[in-house]
């Protein structure tokens, strides 16, 4: 079990933070809940097309997309617990991976301002919170920057954010909407995987982004997506 401190350097919610997974749901008759447990575990490089797959295989509004094969205009990502190296290679992975994306989809990130937390010690492992803002804020924009040249990171006050995790993609025809109950932060590593924090932003965003490990989901709880109509 972590320690108090540990959980506070994680970006996840606590238990009491979570979002009701009934409140997440919408009146379209293409709206649907998916729970995803261990369907994903396994090496952070096959992450993302393991998301758009279980996704199509759960929500058939996702799986119409997969198959229509059009390009996608804009991904929209915001999150702002968006603040340890760990979910935020899990959220590129995914947005890269996502139906139709291309060299000139546009991705957008909208995350806090501020994401370091003082309380929780120094950070050691790939799950913890950045310390330092700016090495956060330069991680994070060379990291959306790798996935898109079109990347835009849009940076808004904490409180003035919603609390809930949303992931909308724009195509030509239509809009589709992905509610995440807690984010990217339900995954942790499946053994410990050590980041160094000390280095450079450069120096981070190459390790973050090359580092070979494997994920499982969090042993407490389930996770609830809903595919919905934009």
């Amino acid at each position: 079990m972590r320690s108090g401190s540990d959980e506070r350097r994680t970006g996840t919610l606590d238990r009491g933070d979570a979002v009701d997974a009934d409140a997440l749901a919408r009146p379209s008759p293409e709206t649907m809940l998916v729970e995803i447990g261990t369907e994903l575990d396994g090496p952070v490089s096959a992450f993302g097309a393991a998301f758009w797959r279980l996704l199509a295989e759960k929500a058939p509004a996702m799986a119409l997309r997969v198959a229509a094969k059009t390009e996608l205009r804009e991904l929209h990502y915001s999150d702002r617990y968006l603040v340890a190296p760990l979910p935020v290679r899990l959220a590129l992975a995914v947005a890269t991976s996502a139906p139709g994306f291309a060299k000139n989809t546009k991705l957008l990130l909208d995350v806090s301002t501020a994401v370091s937390d003082s309380r929780s010690g120094t950070p050691f492992r790939i799950q913890h919170n950045w310390g330092v803002d700016h090495h956060a804020r330069d991680v994070i924009d060379a990291m959306a920057r790798r996935a898109s040249p079109l990347a835009l990171v849009r940076r808004r006050d904490k409180g003035a954010m919603p609390h809930g995790r949303s992931l909308v993609l724009h195509y030509a025809d239509r809009s589709v909407r992905i509610i995440l109950d807690q984010g990217f932060g339900f995954w942790e590593t499946a053994k410990p995987v050590g980041f160094d924090f000390t280095q450079s932003p450069q120096n981070q965003t190459e390790d973050l982004a090359t580092k070979d490990f494997h994920v499982k989901a969090k042993s407490s709880g389930k996770y609830w997506g809903v595919v919905a109509p934009g």
